[in-house]
């Protein structure tokens, strides 16, 4: 009912400040894609109770949340970053001599005077003091849209909304009843939003329907490969109010999870230019197969596992992205290839010394995660069979590829489709091996998380822990022996 009252209310105010004809052109338009949205989910239009529609819109609102707590006068220092016992007793020290200290304590994987600064950060040029001085802490906090590609990634999205959901503003997902083959196929993930997935975070998504598909896309993979960005961006940034200049659109795959230390640096600080690509931990299968680069004479000769990082454009400002890109998020990713001089130079003129590509982050000091083919058999085979045409050599096209035996033993022997090993284990201790959430959930994400014999190892100690468990509830006390194998056991792996 209030979705039909809306209508109502939008095309009287369109009939009075455009004229009849572009209310009903509009009117038509609305109901054309309101009605196929319902179909793909299913209701009939009688059912008219989609909470998703290409009409809705978003307006972005002021962060208010306090990021920063002042010790004195001249000292302030990041809440996130900042060991306050540390700091508290510093402050407390140099008054009693007259004698302020000019910086807080930092956590781990913090640094700066305030403690600002994230690892993946740190370990950019803005370690250099050059750059490092450029940095000052904003008034007011930047808004961050997030817009993406989706397919069925449950898992990842799920990650990245308890990730991110307090640091990105606004969520913008780009869905097609189409694949990037050409096929039609079902709005996964607006069904899911429709049935309560992700419910908490319903404000922040910004759900766009893109309906059609390019026919040149069925034989030329860059275009199937890049209109679903493009019209994420093309349809739903108008949809957005409020927007300032100095906000932030951050473009990404469904696999690809920013760290939200790096997100909240973008949003709380001035002084970094742009666009800022982010190197990505880069992980096949699950986080336990990390991607190895290429072999050389000196790796192979002492067995060396060198990891390949994804480095990918990511991040531009909202004034970038209309003055320059004329608002296709797919542009910030090609910044290397493409050409935009003119309207570069005419940006530049208006903000002068904004613009300067940079990397976030390192091998062992990541910007986020990339999980590429991080699903089970049945979603490898949804993801080979949605790749593009063009896309050689399509895996897809080989029926014996589809087989769940077959995939399960690429999953555990760590292969590609070709038979290449270009993959290595990861050790599940190693500081940033998944995203916290995941780590904090690692019972519902184990298929992701560990490999199918670690898995087993678990599952093991688990069912032993339970035995010990039992058998400490029969006699009063477990077996000490016993506990201190487990232990050991469950500690070395």
């Amino acid at each position: 009912i209030c979705f039909f009252l809306l209508i109502q209310v939008l095309s009287g105010y369109l009939f009075l400040h455009f004229g009849k004809e572009y209310q009903l052109q509009y009117s038509e338009e609305l109901n054309n894609i309101t009605t196929k949205v319902n179909l793909y989910l299913g209701l009939s239009q009688k059912e008219n109770r989609s909470i998703f529609s290409n009409n809705d819109t978003f307006t972005l609102q002021d962060d208010t949340n306090i990021y920063f707590k002042q010790f004195t006068v001249d000292l302030t220092c990041y809440i996130t970053g900042t060991d306050f016992v540390a700091t508290k007793i510093v402050v407390m020290n140099n008054d009693g001599k007259k004698n302020v200290t000019n910086s807080c304590i930092c956590k781990r994987g913090y640094y700066g005077e305030d403690c600002g600064i994230p690892d993946a950060i740190w370990h950019s040029r803005y370690r250099k003091p050059e750059f490092t001085r450029l940095l000052k802490r904003r008034a007011k906090p930047r808004r961050i849209i997030n817009g993406l590609p989706v397919l069925k990634e449950i898992d990842m999205l799920e990650t990245r909304f308890n990730e991110l959901g307090d640091a990105v503003d606004l969520f913008m997902l780009g869905e097609s009843n189409f694949s990037a083959h050409g096929d039609h196929k079902e709005l996964y993930i607006l069904k899911q939003l429709e049935n309560g997935f992700l419910k908490e975070f319903h404000h922040k998504i910004l759900h766009v329907f893109v309906d059609f598909f390019p026919a040149k896309g069925k034989t030329q993979s860059w275009i199937a490969d890049e209109y679903l960005r493009v019209y994420m961006g093309k349809l739903g940034i108008p949809r957005v109010a409020g927007v300032r200049d100095d906000d932030l659109f951050i473009i990404s795959d469904a696999d690809e999870i920013p760290s939200r230390p790096v997100i909240m640096f973008l949003k709380l600080y001035d002084g970094y230019t742009e666009p800022v690509a982010f190197v990505l931990r880069w992980s096949i299968y699950g986080f336990f197969w990390k991607s190895k680069s290429q072999d050389n004479l000196v790796s192979n000769l002492f067995n060396w596992k060198k990891e390949a990082t994804t480095t990918v454009y990511a991040v531009t400002s909202m004034g970038v992205l209309r003055d320059v890109h004329k608002n296709d998020p797919f542009l910030i990713r090609k910044i290397k290839k493409y050409d935009a001089q003119a309207l570069l130079s005419a940006y530049e003129r208006k903000h002068p010394g904004t613009f300067d590509p940079w990397e976030a982050g390192s091998a062992k000091h990541y910007a986020g995660w990339h999980c590429s083919w991080c699903f089970n058999p049945e979603g490898i085979v949804l993801k080979l069979d949605s790749a593009q045409a063009g896309d050689m050599p399509r895996w897809g096209d080989y029926p014996e590829k589809h087989d769940k035996n077959y995939l399960q033993s690429l999953i555990r022997d760590g292969r590609w489709f070709d038979g290449s090993k270009n993959m290595f284990l990861a050790n599940p201790k190693e500081k940033y091996y998944a995203p916290p959430y995941m780590i904090k959930h690692s019972d519902k994400f184990a298929s992701i998380l560990f490999h199918p014999k670690q898995r087993k190892m678990l599952s093991q100690l688990s069912s032993r822990s339970s035995k010990n468990k039992q058998d400490t509830t029969k006699s009063g006390s477990p077996s000490p022996k016993y506990a201190s194998s487990t232990s050991k056991k469950y500690n070395t792996n």
